[in-house]
């Protein structure tokens, strides 16, 4: 039902997504409202909204449901994710031994985990969920998860998104053949002779898939191509633009996002904002425009309502993201609930995602 902002309740739940008059989106479909979240809408100028009514609870039993549903719900991918990775590090040992690749097992051991990844708020999350000694086994796991997920959202089909995944998931699998210190060690202590060893991976991923009927030929090219970029600055071939397939690039954004917030050569877990920014920014013309608009669209949006610690240490919540300058949202402080736009503070930044 549609209602005024000024007869809105805390309680009531966003039907449809609510956009700024130039279109970004405040807040998301499945929001709950809150009386600052009002407060935001007001600020925006917004009259009237869709929402739909909860079953009639008292808000403390509101807040209890929605927290044991959130947990239960983390919990369920936190569990099957790390499931995900023992089971690609058993079968990447196992082609290290020399074995072929099995896509019967492939398929069985992983379609069900990325059909099941519907939500992008776990992509926010998922530096958290890796571990130091397993580190190599996560990225790929991760790499098609992300793939799958803007198929998805690029509305392929189940075919079509599938085969983006299995991308993802077997474009390392040449690291198996090649001695394992070189993919072991992070880029900063390679060097230049390893490095350039290191950029023969692609060619020997794609000598592993190429003889899988199961795998679709686009498929098999991503597996080869998702380190070309659009300008011609990849590798291992150098295309540019067209020659580069739909699959590759999008297996070539997920790829790249997934290594810039792991940061593997620091240590570190980056925010996902800013690394989106600086892919958008300083690597325009490498990536495919609307592949990563996809991705960044998702995330914005998923963001917004989530709990940040700044820099300064001040906590409060994203209210609104700006698409221009994805790194500096508006943000409502817990302090005195007052409204915080880090694109007018350019010492201030988040510093976690709480």
């Amino acid at each position: 039902m549609n209602i005024l902002v000024q007869d809105l309740k805390a309680g009531f739940v966003v039907k449809e997504d609510v956009c700024s008059q130039d279109g970004h989106i405040i807040m998301p479909k499945g929001m709950k409202i809150t009386k600052h979240r009002i407060q935001v809408l007001r600020a925006f100028l917004i009259n009237e909204i869709q929402v739909q009514e909860r079953a009639s609870l008292s808000n403390q039993e509101e807040e209890i449901n929605e927290l044991y549903e959130s947990i239960e719900k983390y919990n369920a991918f936190v569990d099957q994710y790390k499931k995900a990775i023992e089971r690609y590090k058993k079968i990447f040992q196992g082609w290290q031994a020399g074995m072929m690749i099995d896509m019967i097992d492939v398929r069985k051991s992983f379609i069900p985990f990325f059909k099941d990844f519907s939500t992008s708020s776990h992509i926010l999350n998922l530096c958290r969920y890796q571990s130091k000694e397993n580190d190599f086994y996560h990225h790929p796991v991760a790499v098609g998860l992300i793939a799958a997920f803007i198929g998805r959202k690029r509305n392929f089909k189940q075919e079509e998104w599938v085969g983006v995944a299995l991308s993802g998931l077997l474009m390392d699998c040449g690291f198996s053949r090649m001695n394992e210190h070189l993919f072991l060690k992070s880029n900063e202590t390679l060097s230049e002779t390893e490095k350039r060893m290191i950029k023969v991976h692609p060619s020997k991923s794609y000598q592993m898939v190429r003889h899988l009927r199961p795998l679709t030929e686009g498929s098999k090219l991503a597996v080869l191509q998702h380190h070309e970029r659009l300008d011609g600055s990849g590798y291992p071939l150098g295309l540019t633009g067209n020659q580069v397939h739909p699959y590759s690039k999008i297996v070539a954004v997920a790829d790249a996002f997934h290594v810039m917030i792991s940061d593997k050569a620091h240590g570190e877990k980056k925010i996902p904002f800013p690394v989106l920014e600086e892919m958008r920014k300083k690597s325009f013309g490498k990536y495919d425009f609307e592949y990563l608009t996809i991705l960044m669209k998702e995330i914005s949006s998923t963001a917004i309502g989530r709990r940040i610690l700044l820099n300064n240490n001040q906590k409060g919540e994203i209210v609104f993201i700006n698409q221009n300058d994805l790194s500096k949202p508006l943000i409502r402080l817990d302090e005195d609930a007052s409204f915080l736009d880090l694109s007018e503070n350019n010492g201030l930044y988040i510093a976690k995602i709480l």
